[in-house]
């Protein structure tokens, strides 16, 4: 899922500068990939033909298969940071986000 949302942040950003790092927390794995591109609102809806389902799709799928999420947080005009959370064995999402 990781290898879906990296390139939508080269393609979307503007930008040939990202980053990508891991930790281990005590209840799950956090992937956390920044760049800083020409970032975006992300509560717009966009109008412009396209389904734009790509990210809600992701969302869903990783919700469904391990409990985890993704938190995409972004300023226009400085860039954008999505967390992916896994949280581990024998924890819920909503005990894994800091």
């Amino acid at each position: 899922m990781v290898s879906q949302i990296r390139p939508h942040f080269m393609y979307n950003a503007l930008t040939s500068i990202a980053m990508m790092c891991t930790l281990e927390t005590e209840k799950a794995y956090e992937i956390i990939i920044e760049d800083d591109g020409v970032g975006f609102d992300v509560n717009e809806k966009k109008n412009d033909g396209r389904s734009h389902v790509g990210m809600g799709n992701t969302k869903k799928r990783l919700h469904d298969i391990c409990g985890g999420e993704v938190i995409v947080t972004s300023v226009i005009g400085k860039g954008t940071t999505a967390k992916v959370i896994l949280p581990k064995e024998g924890q819920t999402h909503e005990n894994t986000v800091r």
